[in-house]
């Protein structure tokens, strides 16, 4: 996939960007094998890793990326973030969710459509490639693009009161879902948050409604599955003490759900819910003894002392090199040498988003003052303090 980014100095830069053959999409980390997409500004853009600089999305010279000729544009304002874009065979990929009530009084429906469109990196021409009803696909926490398929949860929590009105109820059903990116066609493969207790996540009442993390979490692939889990309480009183007290310091009981890529069949897993993970590692962390546990596809575990004192879900862990990052706290968990070392200063906060194993950096995404997410290229001397 060749094109060029036309900057507003009319510099004209050529970049293939390289699609991985397994790709986890988050809010964090869009990340290809050669850079990184996201927005900034209101602008969609690309990071190149080699050139070490960023480029718009956008083929347009002279570019302001303020109106709706300019496609950059057209993807950050129709879409929810950057974690509903994905680029795959020359195209980006990004939802847009259409939300409407039909009818009057009690006899009304929520309708809800979601349509696939893509923009071609090298024409610019942007199209609708397939819609989906009853479904907003704008509420998955992270896709999964595993070779020319998308996985992710689509999802339809709308709720009529007695008097007829609707509320978003937060995200309600969640479903994992698939499209195949070479022929458009979609796939429901049925309802993930299917426990009993998953109602008690939403409170109710006359006039409202309070959802508390109600969603479904894909976390990625490992050993050739997908990971999702959920959190619940079996007890609903339990959150209206919490929405009461102002205290979400909740125990909440978690089901850990697997998609098999091969027969596509889903199942209940036997482990805890994942920290972070990659097709090697699957990674863990047990509250009640403070241990982060990972073990690999061959059944092989290494256990850490975890320095971690707020709930697993709190922040975003990221697995790299083999080694485990946790730049909230500070810490990298080397599953290698089995030590445990220090994040320099400079970097807390931030999030390693992948490894570049011919240049031995890591690439960080930080937000900055303005609130802007901001990428860059660090050695491990510099990361990481021995």
């Amino acid at each position: 996939m060749l094109f060029s980014f036309a900057s507003c100095n009319e510099n004209t830069n050529e970049h293939k960007i390289k699609d991985k053959s397994i790709n986890v999409i988050t809010a964090l980390s869009n990340s290809y094998i050669n850079g990184s997409i996201y927005m900034k500004d209101g602008v969609c853009s690309f990071y190149d890793y080699s050139a070490d600089e960023s480029f718009p999305l956008c083929l347009k010279p002279n570019c302001t990326h303020e109106d709706k000729g300019c496609a950059s544009k057209v993807i950050t304002s129709s879409t929810g973030g950057i974690e509903y874009t994905v680029i795959y065979n020359d195209c980006i990929y990004f939802f847009i969710v259409e939300e409407s009530i039909e009818g009057e009084g009690r006899d009304t429906t929520y309708e809800i459509l979601s349509t696939l469109s893509k923009c071609n990196l090298e024409t610019g021409e942007i199209e609708d490639v397939l819609e989906i009803p009853d479904l907003n696909c704008t509420t998955s926490l992270n896709m999964v693009l595993n070779d020319n398929m998308l996985y992710f949860t689509g999802s339809n929590g709308a709720y009529q009161f007695e008097d007829g009105t609707w509320m978003n109820a937060g995200v309600g059903n969640q479903y994992l879902c698939s499209i195949n990116l070479e022929n458009n066609t979609f796939e429901n493969y049925g309802l993930i948050n299917d426990n009993e207790y998953v109602s008690n996540n939403v409170i109710i009442t006359e006039n409202s409604i309070n959802a508390v993390s109600d969603q479904v979490v894909v976390s990625g692939v490992f050993d050739g599955e997908i990971y999702m889990y959920y959190s619940y309480v079996e007890d609903k009183n339990i959150i209206i003490d919490a929405i009461e007290n102002n205290n979400y310091n909740i125990d909440w009981k978690y089901e850990v759900k697997k998609f098999n890529l091969k027969d596509k069949s889903i199942g209940i897993a036997t482990e805890q819910p994942p920290i972070c993970l990659n097709d090697d590692w699957y990674v863990t962390e047990n509250k009640s003894d403070k241990k982060i546990i990972a073990r690999n596809n061959d059944g092989k575990t290494i256990e850490f002392d975890s320095v971690n004192e707020f709930p697993f879900d709190y922040y975003q862990y990221s697995i790299y090199n083999d080694k485990i990052f946790d730049l909230y706290n500070g810490v990298v968990y080397d599953l290698t040498t089995k030590a445990m070392s220090k994040i320099a200063e400079d970097y807390l906060g931030g999030n390693i988003t992948d490894y570049l194993s011919k240049e031995k950096k890591y690439v960080l995404s930080a937000y900055d003052s303005s609130g802007n997410l901001i990428y860059s290229k660090i050695d491990e001397e510099n990361l990481i303090v021995k």
